[in-house]
């Protein structure tokens, strides 16, 4: 049950240009996010995948001084600076179950697509300023949407997955027509990041690579 998150390297990289005081929050729902996805890529079982799950949700319930020790996502929740929007974490953990327990249908890939980018944008407008929640909310699904593409376990059919790659590079290629501005600077980062991945011809290709840190830090400065 004591995952660690998958997606950390990249994060911490990313988070690093956020405000000093962001930056918890930033790694709380994103580090979150990323572990249910490693519950539902890597769980055959549906009912271990939701102990799983349910784990995280008692997990976020209790107290900080009664949360298990030693986990490294499990010390940064504990420095959250308010208790205040930890139902948008609950809800977090609800949409991958759902998706979990589905028949992973276009419908319900967009389903989770939407209700994780709606915790994402709740989440952070309690701890950040955010001048166009219109588009933070455009920029975080077409993340959520392409985190999904990059667990090819999440979607093993070859044409839903087909189908979710075209969507996806007509969303960002839309997406970056617009001035992202008014919106957190890790979210730009990563808009940026998803349209030099999503212009690969390869998807499956490491993200993680020397040039990606190099873009990031370009993409940090700029």
């Amino acid at each position: 049950m004591i995952d660690n998150n998958p997606d950390y390297p990249l994060q911490k990289l990313v988070f690093a240009y956020a405000k000093a005081k962001e930056r918890v929050p930033f790694e709380v729902i994103f580090g979150l996010d990323s572990q249910c996805a490693k519950v539902a890529a890597s769980t055959s079982e549906m009912l271990i995948g939701q102990m799983r799950l349910a784990w995280w949700r008692d997990v976020i319930a209790k107290d900080p001084a009664n949360r298990p020790k030693g986990h490294p996502y499990i010390s940064v929740l504990n420095q959250l600076p308010s208790n205040d929007q930890l139902g948008c974490l609950d809800d977090l953990v609800n949409c991958w179950e759902a998706f979990l327990v589905s028949n992973r249908s276009v419908a319900d890939i967009d389903e989770l697509v939407t209700s994780r980018a709606k915790a994402f944008c709740n989440f952070l407008s309690g701890y950040t300023h955010i001048g166009d929640m219109e588009v933070l909310n455009t920029t975080l699904k077409t993340y959520a949407q392409w985190q999904i593409l990059r667990r090819t376990a999440l979607i093993e059919d070859e044409v839903k997955r087909n189908m979710l790659l075209q969507d996806s590079r007509e969303k960002i290629l839309e997406l970056m027509s617009k001035r992202l501005r008014n919106i957190p600077k890790p979210i730009k980062i990563f808009a940026k990041l998803i349209n030099n991945d999503l212009a690969l011809k390869n998807i499956n290709k490491p993200l993680l690579r020397p040039s990606t840190a190099l873009r990031i830090i370009y993409y940090g400065l700029t």
